[in-house]
């Protein structure tokens, strides 16, 4: 061992490691840890679990030397292994997996204060094998606590709830019910069936305690069977009704037993009755008062000027179809703020823009392209070359097309909407596409 610390060379640690930790583990963790930053634990390991597991609580004597029991060993090199934890904070999985099988083995109590301190330490990205270690806890006598926070660590919600419930500890299988609501819903799931999975899980523990209560009171009559505890749980988990125990309950009960549950679970649904129309109010209300403020959106008019510019081309705004916004009193033409706007639209929008645009052209083409000027000619030729019902079918056509582009253009000011905003930071020359121009500065 001297000549093992004096060389330092972790290639004779990894070599001789299995006989060490047999005839002198304490000699060997103290070098091991004092060259821990330098070890590579893929190799160490595997040496140290090499050990002759033949070896009992006792001393043995291989070759004619003494060796140190098994537990001796391990509670050793469970002390390498949580200096590399706690110290080092390694995420070797190998590290972690074996220190938690030992402690598993060799130090119980040890297992719920290390699940929660590497949760702590991790978050959700654990460094041990989770099913490894629920794997182990159930085939060892481990804290009833440790092995519920693996199984929900899993997704074993059910077989928490079982395996508290195997232990008649209900107390612990209401907590981890709760524990398991909490952890849903801090995941985002989706909330109807996180009410499903938790309703599910708070009917196995009802179910227990009816059954614990039925067998207790075999011998009682009906009129001393005592529910209290079973309907306790309806207050500790609001998702739960009294139609949902009942059928757990036995032949024997009589209403009497059950009728506060009843008159309070009646009370709630004509509470919640009344809730519900309340909010049908509040909701009929709202509509009515939106529909009004539609009403007057489209009575509401702006007076505009003759002479009155487009802010983006200068020329008269009347003449050609223009938008105005008379929040801020900017004008603009179609055509110019098709222009302008184009290049501030998301690509989904433009894309669409462009389609709607040669949509439209095609089908003004269509009208303008007909051989008669007068309105009751165009009638006439509609009625000849296109059906009643596609004649009204182009024109409806033609209205919701330019609806669709004033959704597009016309939401909101060019100049004083949230679009010029979001570009406040856009430069005023493209480096790409405007690349002659920034070499004509130089």
């Amino acid at each position: 061992m001297s000549l093992l610390h004096r060389e330092e060379c972790l290639d004779l640690y990894y070599r001789y490691s299995p006989v060490m930790i047999q005839h002198s583990p304490t000699l060997l963790i103290d070098s091991l840890i004092q060259l821990s930053t330098e070890i590579n634990f893929d190799i160490l390991i595997p040496s140290i679990v090499h050990f002759d597991h033949s070896v009992g609580e006792r001393n043995h004597k291989i070759d004619g030397v003494c060796t140190v029991d098994r537990k001796k060993q391990c509670k050793e090199i469970l002390r390498l292994l949580e200096y590399c934890v706690y110290q080092l904070k390694t995420s070797n999985s190998l590290v972690h997996n074996y220190f938690l099988a030992l402690s598993i083995q060799f130090d119980p109590d040890r297992v719920l204060v290390y699940l929660n301190d590497i949760s702590d330490m991790y978050g959700t990205q654990l460094p041990y094998d989770v099913r490894y270690a629920a794997r182990i806890c159930l085939q060892n006598n481990v804290p009833l606590e440790a092995l519920v926070t693996l199984l929900i660590t899993i997704g074993a919600y059910e077989e928490a709830i079982e395996q508290t419930l195997a232990l008649d500890n209900v107390q612990l299988a209401k907590q981890t019910a709760e524990k398991i609501k909490n952890k849903l819903n801090s995941q985002n799931h989706y909330e109807h069936h996180n009410q499903d999975l938790v309703k599910r899980l708070w009917l196995k523990i009802a179910k227990y305690v009816i059954n614990s209560i039925c067998s207790k009171n075999d011998e009682k009559t009906a009129t001393e069977f005592d529910i209290s505890m079973a309907t306790n749980i309806l207050d500790e988990c609001s998702l739960l009704k009294i139609e949902d125990i009942l059928p757990y309950f036995p032949e024997y009960l009589t209403i009497d037993h059950c009728k506060s549950a009843i008159c309070q679970s009646l009370e709630e649904y004509n509470s919640n009755i009344e809730q519900l129309r309340e909010d049908m109010k509040l909701a009929t209300e709202s509509a009515e008062q939106i529909r009004a403020e539609i009403f007057k959106t489209r009575d509401r008019f702006v007076l505009i000027d003759s002479s009155k510019p487009c802010n983006i081309c200068s020329f008269p705004g009347v003449q050609e179809h223009f938008y105005s916004f008379p929040s801020c009193g900017h004008l603009f033409h179609h055509k110019c703020l098709i222009n302008e706007i184009v290049d501030y639209l998301e690509p989904e929008n433009r894309k669409k823009l462009d389609s709607l645009l040669v949509e439209m052209k095609s089908i003004q083409n269509h009208l303008q392209n007909m051989p008669v000027s007068s309105f009751q000619s165009k009638t006439k030729y509609l009625n000849e070359n296109l059906s009643v019902d596609s004649s009204l079918s182009l024109v409806n056509r033609l209205e919701n097309l330019s609806s669709q582009i004033e959704a597009l253009i016309g939401f909101e000011c060019l100049f004083c909407g949230n679009l010029m905003v979001q570009t406040i930071d856009k430069p005023f020359i493209d480096s790409k596409l405007d690349f002659d121009e920034i070499i004509s500065f130089r």
